[in-house]
């Protein structure tokens, strides 16, 4: 991990983030992945898959949103 601290805080938290987002990638960088098993889809009648992604990025979105504000009032 390279920390430059050269970077303004909100630099800082940018680049926090997105290494944290892909972190996760690098768990199995030099593993071989087993096969995966296939996932059966629940289908559920009356629900628009549009309204339901929308409802769940609205959530994502103001829970990021919430994180952002509470790094700004701490710093």
């Amino acid at each position: 991990m390279i920390l430059d601290y050269s970077n303004s805080k909100t630099q800082a938290f940018t680049n926090g983030f997105i290494k944290s987002i892909t972190s996760t990638a690098t768990l199995f960088k030099n593993r071989k992945l087993q096969s995966i098993q296939p996932i059966e889809l629940l289908r559920y009648p009356n629900v628009k898959e549009a309204t339901v992604l929308k409802a769940d990025w609205l959530k994502i979105g103001g829970d990021l949103k919430q994180v952002i504000e509470n790094y700004e009032s701490v710093f």
